[in-house]
């Protein structure tokens, strides 16, 4: 379950720094300030996940796949 939720952040960060670049590019500045906001805030839930998944291979190598 954390593998799917490991992807399915990583896709809402990629969504957000790809729209963050458009409204670069199209001058929108406070929209690309919500979107690098938005990247960043979900980077670190991304990160927060795969310590979690850390955790549980440290503490069940069996189970690591």
């Amino acid at each position: 379950m954390l593998t799917a939720e490991i992807d399915a952040v990583s896709a809402l960060v990629d969504e957000a720094e790809l729209l963050a670049h458009k409204a670069r590019q199209v001058g929108q500045g406070t929209a690309r300030l919500w979107h690098n906001e938005e990247a960043r805030s979900q980077r670190k839930m991304l990160y927060q996940l795969h310590r979690q998944l850390d955790a549980i291979h440290t503490r069940f190598p069996d189970v690591a796949g």
